[in-house]
C-alpha cells in the first residue's frame, strides 16, 4: 500500500471498503464475520487432532486478515500526505531515487500513525 500510494495509483482505492463512512459497528461486525468464516474454513481443512495445537495461529491469522483494511487505509492516507511535503519534494527535485525517498522520508513518518492505531 505504501508503494502504490506513493506512486499515486488509483488501485488502493478499490481495495478499500465503501468510502461512505460506514459506522464502527458495521465495520466491527464485518470483521467478526470474516474471522468466523476463516476459522470455520480452516477447521474444516485442518486435521481434527491438530485443532487445539493450531487454535492460536488460526485466531491470529483470522484477525490479521479481517483487520488489514484498517491499517492499509491508514498507511495510504498518511503516505498521500507525506509525499506532498516540502522535504520529499526537495529530495525529488535533486534527483533522489523514488525508492530511497520512500524509505528515508516517507516510511519513518508513516510508521508512527500505523503503530498508534
Amino acid at each position: 500500500m505504501l508503494a502504490a500510494a506513493g506512486r499515486g495509483h488509483k488501485q488502493p482505492a478499490r481495495l478499500m471498503p465503501s468510502s461512505c463512512g460506514s459506522p464502527t459497528f458495521r465495520s466491527a461486525f464485518r470483521q467478526f464475520l470474516i474471522a468466523l468464516l476463516i476459522d470455520g474454513v480452516l477447521r474444516g481443512i485442518l486435521p481434527r487432532d491438530r485443532h487445539d495445537d493450531l487454535a492460536v495461529y488460526v485466531l491470529v491469522f483470522a484477525i490479521a486478515v479481517s483487520v488489514w483494511v484498517h491499517f492499509s487505509r491508514t498507511v495510504r492516507g498518511s503516505t498521500m500526505v507525506e509525499k506532498n511535503k516540502e522535504h520529499v519534494q526537495a529530495a525529488r527535485v535533486i534527483g533522489v531515487h523514488p525508492f530511497f525517498i520512500m524509505v528515508r522520508h516517507v516510511l519513518p513518518n508513516v510508521s508512527s500513525p500505523v503503530l498508534a492505531t
